[in-house]
Parts: C-alpha cells; structure tokens; sequence
C-alpha cells in the first residue's frame, strides 16, 4: 500500500521523484505486484503526486500486475476523471473496500487481529498465577510439583499467544499482547526456579524463649537434640 499525505502537494519534484526511487524498484522485484494507492488523506492532487501516480502504474502493468486507487474526496476525484484516468485505473471508495479487492486483510480486519489470543493468553496468566499462589500457600491443598505445573503451563501458555497477539495485532491488541507477555515470562521465570529447588518438605523452625540459668547468663535451646551424658 502507498499512502499519499497533503505535504506532498506542497513538496518540488525532485523530492517526489526521490520518493519514488524508493518504491518503484520494490515494485519491480515482485513478480505480480497488488498495489493499493491510498489518495483518502487528500483534500487537492498536485501534478507531481498525479505523475508519480502514472509512474507507479506503469509499473505495475509492466509487471503483470494490479493497482487500485482509494478515493475519499470528491475534489481528488475529479482531478482524476478530468485527467482521463478515472476510466483508466480501478478506483475504490475507501481503503478497506479496495483492499478487499486485493484480497488483503482490512484495516478492521488488523484491529480485530490478535483478540482472542489475547484472551487465552489471560487464562494461561491467571492459571500460572494461581499456581504460583498455592506454591507458597499450603492451605491452598496443592502438591508443590503440581502447583509448579501449573504455574509453568500456564506460564507457557500466556507467552506463547501473548507472543501471538503482538505480532498479529495492532493498537489496543499489542498493547494488551505486550503486557500480558512480561507478567507470563516473569511467572514463568519463577516457576522455573521453583522446579529448580531440591524436593522435600520446607523445613520449619520453631523458636523457644530463652531461659535464665543463673545471673547474667542465658542459654539458647538448641535446634537439633542433643543426647545428654552424665556428669
């Protein structure tokens, strides 16, 4: 897609010729190109922008390929029809209906892109954080090793579609994508050292106060037993 913004209008042509020493040879590496020519920011079409356009088309049909323009202002579109082009070229009424022409998703398509794996993504995050609660809460009645599992699944689960959304998605999908993503990798993380730690039951210390033996002299009791030998 080539998207033509106002400031073009306003530019010399030897700086739109520039642009389209950018974009022509790209074009010429494709061996079919589908181009969608983006002319909905446009209140006015200079001559340049309108040269530039020819070039790209000529482009295209030298390639065997198609380009449909996307017009949104009636003033642009009668630049083109005076033009002659408008018989010409394939002209669409907004920028999704002509890449639904193209066969290219839409831009309604995109936004919607990533949504439900960002729901996924949540369940995996909230199942690894439960898991990580009832590791360190016995009352909870979970094993460690499936509190682990839990925690580690879940954690796998919300980065890999977390993953997915960001990629797939845009705007408010990748933002969400993104922060679910941190939160899986660091209760991943965790439930890793978890899994890492030597199995066993958590020792537990129990503390006694100290008792007085004579004036000005404390003893601690000990931890571990110790047998007692007569004197």
């Amino acid at each position: 897609m080539v998207s033509f913004l106002p400031h073009l209008n306003e530019i010399p042509w030897s700086e739109i010729e520039k642009v389209g020493g950018h974009i022509l040879p790209k074009l010429q590496e494709s061996p079919s190109p589908g181009v969608l020519v983006d002319l909905c920011a446009l209140k006015y079409m200079g001559s340049a922008s309108l040269a530039l356009i020819v070039r790209i088309y000529k482009t295209v049909t030298e390639k065997r390929g198609r380009m449909i323009v996307a017009n949104c202002d009636p003033m642009v579109g009668e630049v083109l029809a005076k033009a002659g082009l408008a018989k010409i070229w394939e002209i669409a009424s907004s920028r999704d209906e002509g890449l639904r022409r193209l066969g290219l998703p839409t831009s309604e398509a995109v936004r919607r892109a990533g949504g439900w794996q960002n729901l996924i993504a949540i369940a995996g995050l909230l199942i690894s954080a439960v898991g990580f609660a009832a590791y360190y809460t016995p009352s909870f009645g979970l094993a460690p090793t499936a509190a682990i599992g839990m925690q580690v699944g879940g954690g796998l689960l919300g980065f890999g579609f977390a993953l997915w959304a960001l990629l797939e998605g845009a705007g408010p999908v990748r933002t969400i994508g993104t922060m679910v993503l941190v939160v899986s990798v660091a209760l991943l993380l965790l439930g890793v050292f978890n899994l890492a730690q030597p199995t066993g039951a958590k020792p537990v210390v129990t503390a006694e106060p100290a008792r007085s033996v004579s004036k000005g002299v404390f003893v601690l009791n000990s931890i571990a037993p110790v047998a007692s030998h007569p004197c």
